[in-house]
């Protein structure tokens, strides 16, 4: 499993270049890197099972833009994998949920936020620790040979 992630939550116009480059090497380059470092293996047993976990912001954006501008690379990242693995019997797929109750990230975020991010959630709740556990597990261990190259959001 591939679940890297900082957020920062710095106004876009004040977000200095350090910060970009911090962002960018935790939630879109050691995500590449770890595939990179795992498919050649996985290629030569023509079997492996890559899950990477994004976030809802990838599709929807973000206050904070480098944030959702990684989880939207983490999310072509998977397609891109799943295209050029997948031939080679490896699945490459993706979470994507939105805030997770009872983690660091989900108290950071202010509640008029969390209401409008709630709206959009067809359930009308957030997600769980054990509800993305269970997703990964499945995507993991149970999800049929074809499903590659999906995002679960």
């Amino acid at each position: 499993m591939n679940n890297a992630g900082i957020l920062l939550a710095l106004p876009y116009d004040h977000y200095p270049a350090d910060r970009v480059d911090d962002i960018l090497a935790v939630n879109l380059r050691a995500p590449v890197a770890l595939i990179q470092a795992f498919a050649p293996g996985m290629v030569q047993r023509h079997a492996g099972r890559i899950i990477t976990v994004a976030s809802l912001a990838g599709q929807i954006g973000h206050p904070d833009i480098w944030y959702g501008i990684t989880k939207a690379g983490v999310m072509n990242t998977t397609k891109s994998f799943a295209k050029l693995l997948g031939p080679s019997g490896i699945q490459v797929n993706c979470v994507a949920p939105g805030p997770v109750e009872d983690t660091a990230m989900f108290q950071s975020i202010p509640d008029a936020r969390k209401h409008q991010i709630r709206a959009l959630v067809i359930s009308g709740r957030f997600a769980t620790p054990a509800d993305v556990a269970e997703t990964v597990y499945w995507l993991a261990t149970q999800a049929p040979p074809y499903i590659t190259g999906i995002c679960v959001e």
